[in-house]
């Protein structure tokens, strides 16, 4: 699972860092922010982020690396809320988008990531678009079977349970 989170945020820093020097102010904390998180230092970058926010607090770039950042800590509910706060103020951070969707499917909000990543999608380059497409497809058909089930989720497996009475047998 931490595995799957740092290669997600690996390939948005990589996407990210690009877009980076063209911004204003916050430029100089936006890349040693992403260097920090580049080079596998996610408390550093966080602290970065955060202390930028301070003077930049609607800033949407900050506020995506500071939910990078605490989405690589383990700190879920920090980053769906930086990354939402982010996308409130730029709706087309399509970087965002995708790491939130990420985000809420893990928390067990299946219908917002779906709806966060149909939002996302028709901006998202088509190299990103395509690997959207393919969670979107996967999470439909996950969404679209029956809902008296529960379920005990992790980043590879999905086990349900047709009622309370199999959840104890397992």
């Amino acid at each position: 699972m931490v595995l799957r989170r740092v290669a997600i945020a690996i390939v948005l820093i990589s996407w990210f860092s690009t877009s980076v020097s063209a911004q204003p102010a916050p430029s100089e904390a936006l890349d040693r922010g992403f260097q920090a998180l580049q080079s596998g230092d996610a408390a550093s970058a966080a602290s970065i982020f955060r202390e930028a926010l301070t003077r930049h607090p609607a800033d949407p770039q900050l506020l995506f690396g500071a939910g990078v950042a605490a989405g690589i800590q383990g700190l879920d509910k920090d980053a769906i809320a930086f990354l939402k706060q982010a996308l409130q103020i730029e709706p087309q951070l399509v970087q965002a988008a995708v790491f939130l969707g990420e985000l809420l499917y893990r928390q067990g909000d299946l219908e917002l990531a779906i709806k966060t990543y149909e939002r996302a999608l028709p901006g998202a380059p088509p190299s990103v678009a395509v690997g959207m497409r393919g969670r979107l497809t996967a999470w439909r058909d996950e969404a679209s079977l029956p809902q008296n089930r529960d379920a005990i989720k992790d980043d590879r497996f999905t086990i349900s349970f047709d009622g309370p009475v199999q959840q104890k047998l397992a």
